[in-house]
């Protein structure tokens, strides 16, 4: 045999060889061979409530920001996919989410109605106010109406008025849209006369301890929310979630005693996949107190128990936390970012950063949201604290961003109506940029 011709031999062989190796290291299939499952049978009894700690506020930071950080990177795993999907890569009902939008006919009826079961307490007059909001800085009250219903009332900080609440009702309504599990909530509007303190009322003093609430200490508190001229105060309403609360579920792990609890949070499609929309609404403030698990009774069976999981406070989303604290850089950086700060140091400020021009558009009810300085690939929220989101690769990033992409403009301007805004303009703004922020998402294929 001519050399030319071994060579060309050994060259096949080596290609070959190549060939098989490389198909040998190919990942698994994306999409299995086998019906694909609908729903999650993870409501099986759970007869006692499943503990687990909720960390303080400080350690949690601490934790995202350094500890957790540092040893992350430290254990050098390899990028693992999602869990909890089914053969054809989406996530089936469970009591973490439920599939609607794109699923099935969603009116826009149905978004702005939202996770509404019992209706608004406007009409429900007067509140009787149980105890003050327990966690957060902002102004609240636990109170019943006359039905007997329980809410937490949430108003807007003075000098700012229906940002705060518009953001929480349209957000959540979005939200509860996409599938996840929200509280109902609902805007009303009352006079100070509608709020009665009730005898056994309490509140906690600066170290924690528990006291009776004053009319004083209500006083007090609104003086701090925005009042109409005419004395009408406006409140987002959130109707208590019904059960036992466990406190926020980790971004990593399971919950200690939950049996059907059985992903590690962090590895949940349901969870990592929430990168696209919490971009799209601007949902800043993620950590583990904005979220909630509840111990509940199975409607259909009251012998049977198990955990239904949450997200719930979304007043800091559509450019509210940015515009409160005054701080632009927010979905840019984060709060504290040695690297942000250490590029502006470099470049001596001369460089232009995207935020920088940022403004509030100047309309009642609106925030800093725009859209022609959003990136949907280079999001961020506000602390690095919650893993899934920092896990998340481009199936998830792509499964949430389809689902974003179902919602049509009516549908939008439904849940944008359901905050009850007193401008046309604002209303009208806010569906515009949302539109906008969804396209860009679908442009960049986030």
């Amino acid at each position: 045999m001519r050399p030319a011709a071994i060579s060309i031999a050994w060259a096949a062989i080596a290609l070959t060889a190549g060939a098989c190796a490389s198909h040998a290291t190919l990942p698994s299939v994306r999409f299995r061979n086998q019906p694909a499952v609908n729903v999650v049978d993870d409501r099986r009894d759970v007869p006692s409530p499943p503990g687990g700690r909720e960390p303080l506020i400080g350690e949690y930071y601490y934790e995202g920001y350094f500890r957790r950080r540092i040893s992350r990177a430290l254990e050098l795993r390899p990028a693992q996919r999602a869990l909890g999907v089914n053969a054809l890569d989406e996530v089936p009902d469970s009591t973490w989410f439920e599939n609607r939008i794109g699923v099935r006919d969603l009116s826009p009826d149905e978004v702005r109605a939202g996770a509404t079961r019992v209706g608004s307490p406007e009409g429900f007059a007067p509140f009787t106010i149980r105890s003050s909001k327990a966690a957060g800085r902002a102004v609240g009250f636990v109170a019943t109406d006359t039905r007997g219903e329980k809410f937490l009332l949430k108003f807007d900080v003075r000098g700012f008025p229906e940002i705060e609440t518009a953001a929480e009702i349209i957000s959540g309504r979005l939200l509860w849209a996409f599938g996840y599990h929200v509280p109902e909530t609902h805007i009303v509007y009352l006079r100070r006369e509608d709020l009665v303190i009730a005898p056994d009322a309490t509140t906690k003093d600066e170290l924690g301890r528990k006291r009776r609430l004053t009319e004083r200490d209500v006083r007090r508190a609104l003086r701090m929310v925005e009042i109409e001229p005419d004395g009408r105060i406006r409140v987002m309403a959130s109707r208590m979630l019904d059960g036992k609360p466990l406190g926020g579920h980790p971004g990593e792990g399971t919950r200690p005693g939950d049996p059907n609890d059985r992903l590690p949070h962090e590895r949940r499609r349901e969870l990592r996949g929430a990168y696209p929309v919490f971009a799209w609404i601007d949902h800043l403030d993620l950590k583990i107190q904005n979220s909630l698990d509840m111990w509940v009774t199975d409607p259909a069976n009251p012998d049977c128990h198990y955990v239904m999981h949450y997200f719930l406070d979304f007043g800091k989303t559509l450019g509210w936390m940015g515009m409160h604290s005054g701080d632009l850089r927010r979905g840019y950086a984060y709060t504290f970012d040695p690297g942000d700060v250490l590029e502006s140091f470099v470049s001596a400020g001369l460089e232009a950063r995207p935020w920088e021009a940022r403004r509030a558009p100047g309309l009642r009810g609106v925030g800093i949201f725009d859209a022609h300085t959003f990136d949907p690939a280079g999001w961020i929220p506000a602390a690095p604290v919650y893993a899934p989101l920092l896990l998340a690769d481009r199936f998830d990033r792509f499964w949430g961003a389809k689902i974003v992409m179902r919602f049509t403009r009516a549908q939008i301007g439904a849940a944008v109506d359901a905050a009850r805004l007193t401008d046309p303009r604002a209303a009208a703004y806010l569906v515009d940029t949302l539109v906008a922020r969804q396209r860009a998402t679908d442009a960049t294929g986030s």
